[in-house]
């Protein structure tokens, strides 16, 4: 079968809830999330966060946990009952985790992004995000929805990682 066409993100999701999450632990870049128009101000490096449901604009809990990282290369999820462990064999993936919830005072959708419907998602491809005033599609290439082209015309996409949950 050929699945080319356009998508908000491509990959592989979980469902892993995060109400007994503790904290984050991440060798990638950080400590910021990151969109697919919006991918600078990130650094690589171990980066360790505390859970937070910050919605941007309402708390001032930052950074925020819940998002998009680029470059991940490992990751410790710190749950109350254990800890999940990815680790990345594969180069330029993405990490979802959870997805930050809508504004109370927010008045259209542009700056919400679009997130896969599981809870923790490791993606070849990730969603651009628009401003208070404009959609992402109207902010250049960028910020376009990702394109996968036909398997008969390019490489199809691939990535490797390995989870391993370690009950306490």
């Amino acid at each position: 079968f050929d699945v080319a066409g356009l998508y908000n993100h491509i990959g592989v999701t979980f469902d892993f809830p995060d109400s007994n999450v503790k904290s984050v632990k991440w060798l990638g870049n950080g400590p910021y999330r990151v969109w697919k128009n919006r991918m600078k101000g990130v650094t690589f490096g171990i980066w360790e966060k505390e859970y937070n449901n910050t919605v941007t604009g309402e708390s001032w809990v930052y950074p925020e946990l819940k998002g998009f990282y680029s470059n991940l290369f490992a990751a410790d999820l710190i749950a109350v009952d254990g800890t999940l462990k990815i680790v990345v064999a594969s180069e330029d993936l993405f990490l979802h985790l959870f997805t930050p919830g809508k504004p109370v005072q927010s008045t259209n959708v542009n700056t919400l992004g679009v997130f896969p419907d599981g809870q923790i998602s490791i993606l070849n491809a990730i969603s651009p995000v628009g401003t208070k005033f404009s959609k992402a599609a109207e902010h250049g290439p960028q910020s376009q929805p990702n394109v996968l082209v036909s398997s008969s015309h390019a490489d199809p996409l691939s990535g490797k990682f390995y989870l391993k949950f370690e009950p306490n």
